[in-house]
């Protein structure tokens, strides 16, 4: 059997197969999961405590940092250490809007008392609840979920003190995670 081919469809056919190929994104799908596992490591090592810090920025960039050289060495992924650079775009992309979050309600002097007590077991779409109390709890729940922190709404709102913050309002597949019934 036999299959004829254009040049033209020929080129095509390897045109694809260098994009494909040189597409981070694609390959790191794949790998996704495995990433997030190796910065939630670092985020939860106490020599990482956001207080010793000095701004989000450098808490965000040396946790990733020091997640990618992990992520780096495993076996089989020796093919990025030449990509570095992409790579620690990429992990800004996906990760570094909850890493700021983090540092936000790890270095902020509101109690976290108010999240448990606004959290019920009936849904209400309207209510709000501290945006960084919510990524929070977020960063260790399964990656379909931590892909919605970044739809979440950022709204302005003051707590029961009078304090001012930023507030959000959750989709129902969060609440059910945050009451423990996903």
């Amino acid at each position: 059997m036999k299959i004829k081919l254009t040049e033209s469809e020929l080129v095509n056919m390897v045109r694809m197969i260098i994009e494909d190929s040189d597409d981070l994104m694609s390959r790191m799908k794949r790998r996704q999961g495995e990433l997030s596992n190796m910065v939630q490591k670092q985020v939860d090592q106490e020599d990482n405590n956001p207080d010793s810090f000095s701004d989000e920025f450098e808490y965000a960039d040396n946790i990733l940092s020091w997640a990618l050289d992990e992520f780096i060495d495993q076996p089989g992924n020796e093919w990025l250490e030449d990509r570095r650079d992409d790579l620690l775009d990429y992990a800004k992309e996906e990760f570094g809007d909850q890493l700021f979050d983090l540092y936000y309600s790890a270095t902020s002097e509101e109690e976290d008392d108010e999240f448990g007590e606004n959290i019920t077991e009936q849904f209400n779409r309207e209510q709000l609840y501290r945006r960084e109390d919510v990524v929070r709890m977020l960063m260790g729940a399964p990656a379909e979920l931590r892909r919605l922190i970044k739809k979440l709404p950022s709204i302005d709102c003051e707590n029961d003190k009078g304090e001012k913050t930023i507030c959000t309002k959750i989709p129902e597949t969060i609440h059910v995670y945050l009451t423990g019934r996903y």
